[in-house]
């Protein structure tokens, strides 16, 4: 039996037109995104499928994803910001 965890979550930005994807998400986890600043833009509790969401502006994002049996991810989105 193969363990499923969120180590495996892929995130993929639309740099055109701002949609961000998220998929390989474990079942009953909660997704959140925030600004660079802390403000919350989204929450889902996911259930299945990909997670699709378009970015309000340009900008740096953070994605954390929380489940009660595995470690909290959390990843940079970087929409149109370039270092």
């Amino acid at each position: 039996m193969e363990l499923f965890d969120n180590r495996k979550v892929a995130v993929d930005v639309n740099q055109h037109d701002g949609i961000l994807r998220v998929c390989n998400i474990m079942p009953g986890s909660m997704v959140f995104l925030y600004t660079h600043h802390g403000i919350k833009m989204a929450e889902w509790e996911y259930q299945r499928g990909d997670i699709c969401f378009q970015l309000p502006e340009k900008g740096n994002y953070v994605l954390v994803i929380t489940h009660l049996a595995c470690n909290i991810v959390v990843k940079q989105i970087l929409y149109g910001v370039y270092l």
